[in-house]
């Protein structure tokens, strides 16, 4: 299981979900496959390709790690979406509360 701390989660054209974030102790942006199963209730999910990540803390809000986000989806065709970040964060906060 990959850890990913201030994360965000992207869209492609198509609405499928990505996430993006910054690896523990480390200045690495990463960026997931296609998320095709998640459980909000324990903070993971499952991408395309297999990998499981487990999200630790908050979206992202410290505005230079943003445009990186921002910047290296856009290379991919993914962009941010504040709506899925949002939904999926009060989702983990209700199935924790």
């Amino acid at each position: 299981t990959v850890v990913l701390t201030d994360w965000r989660i992207l869209l492609d054209q198509e609405g499928a979900q990505y996430a993006a974030g910054l690896l523990p102790n480390d200045c690495t942006v990463r960026f997931t496959t296609r998320i095709v199963r998640s459980d909000p209730g324990i903070r993971e999910f499952m991408t395309q390709s297999g990998r499981r990540y487990l999200l630790d803390g908050p979206p992202a809000s410290d505005p230079v790690l943003l445009s990186r986000i921002q910047m290296h989806g856009l290379s991919k065709f993914l962009f941010e979406s504040i709506l899925a970040t949002q939904q999926l964060w009060l989702a983990m906060e209700l199935a924790t509360h």
